[in-house]
Parts: C-alpha cells; sequence; structure tokens
C-alpha cells in the first residue's frame, strides 16, 4: 500500500469518527426524550453513513494513482456507498424495527458530522 492510500484510509476513519460522534450526540437527545428504541435507530441511521464512508474509502483507495484507476475507484466507491446506504436503509425500516424520524435524524446527523471534518481535517 501506498503512502496516500494509507492516509486516505486514515482520514476515512478519522471522518467516520467524527460521524459518529455526531450520531451519538443525536442518539442522546434521542434516548432523553423518547426512549431506548427512537435511540438506537438515531445510532443505527449514523452507522449507515459512517459505514458507508468506509466503504468508499475502502474502494477508492483501494487503486493505483494514474488518473484511470483513480476515476474508477472514485466512481465504483461511490456506486457501492449507495448501494450500502439505500439497502441498509430499507432493511432498517422494513426489517429492523427501526423508528423511522430517528433514523433519518441519524442519518443526517452523520452527514452533519461529514461536513464537520471536512472544515477540520483540510
Amino acid at each position: 500500500m501506498n503512502v496516500t492510500a494509507r492516509r486516505g484510509k486514515l482520514l476515512a476513519l478519522k471522518f467516520a469518527a467524527i460521524q459518529l460522534a455526531c450520531t451519538g450526540l443525536a442518539a442522546l437527545v434521542f434516548l432523553m426524550s423518547s426512549g431506548w428504541n427512537a435511540a438506537r435507530s438515531a445510532v443505527a441511521g449514523g452507522l449507515i453513513i459512517a459505514l458507508g464512508t468506509l466503504v468508499f474509502a475502502w474502494r477508492l483507495f483501494a487503486t493505483d494513482w494514474p488518473a484511470a484507476s483513480a476515476a474508477r475507484g472514485f466512481y465504483a466507491g461511490e456506486l457501492l456507498k449507495w448501494v450500502w446506504v439505500i439497502g441498509a436503509f430499507a432493511l432498517a425500516l422494513t426489517r429492523g424495527g427501526m423508528e423511522p424520524l430517528p433514523l433519518l435524524i441519524g442519518l443526517l446527523a452523520a452527514q452533519s458530522g461529514f461536513w464537520v471534518a471536512m472544515g477540520i481535517f483540510k
């Protein structure tokens, strides 16, 4: 693994950690206001997004860095991320017994964490 790929994967882990921290705050609010199942739903939503970030980074940094290879890694990573996010969200709603609003708020909290991380890790 080259240095760029190693740094990219480490950066993705940092982004996911910030996303999970934001998810934890949302889950804490739901735990205090609506109970355990709402908090669990918010955590599930945040995990979906954070794992999507890691799936994207895993695929992106699995390639070498010539331009064509990097572009294929980017597109494949983005496609895999969205397949994961849509599939996991659908499963959480249909089979997981998650509450829809906390699940969505958890998703949004984690995505907000991504934007916060972009400001922190330039």
